[in-house]
């Protein structure tokens, strides 16, 4: 039980710092010329796989493991779960699928796309996706927190 729950709240930090990199990358580049905007989206492919969406599904993994081997030792038995659990693991779910199945995919896409053409600009379905990337982060970390605050102090 313990491994499980080191690997959900690295998981954790994972996703939720890596998240907090990214915004911040992604709103601040905008400043930048197309072409330091184009590695910084492509490097941003590469946060969002390996370190945002590896953090939640990771944190989504232990979690539904966690849950199990409470089950399964008896420890939800005879107690009704708070307010806090229910918030925890239901926010904790629709950020990570938010991230899994919408952020993960979009920012791939924005890697994929974000290179210069001839004439040194981007397209601009770049500014599109970038912009989608930034909202899909925003509300999956915000539901990342609020499964996290709720899971500590509720």
């Amino acid at each position: 039980m313990l491994t499980v729950r080191f690997i959900h709240f690295l998981g954790s930090a994972l996703w939720i710092g890596g998240a907090a990199a990214a915004i911040l990358l992604a709103v601040n580049v905008r400043r930048e010329s197309p072409v330091v905007q184009a590695v910084v989206y492509r490097l941003l492919t590469q946060v969002h796989t390996l370190v945002v969406g590896l953090g939640a599904l990771l944190t989504l993994g232990t979690g539904i493991v966690w849950t199990m081997l409470l089950v399964q030792n008896g420890a939800a038995e005879n107690t009704v779960p708070s307010i806090g659990v229910w918030i925890m693991q239901g926010a904790g779910l629709i950020g990570g699928a938010l991230v899994l199945l919408v952020g993960v995919p979009t920012a791939v896409k924005l890697g994929g796309i974000a290179v210069p053409t001839d004439d040194g600009r981007l397209l601009p379905a770049v500014d599109r996706y970038s912009r989608r990337l930034v909202l899909i982060s925003y509300v999956a970390g915000v539901l990342a927190l609020l499964s996290l605050f709720t899971g500590v102090v509720l």
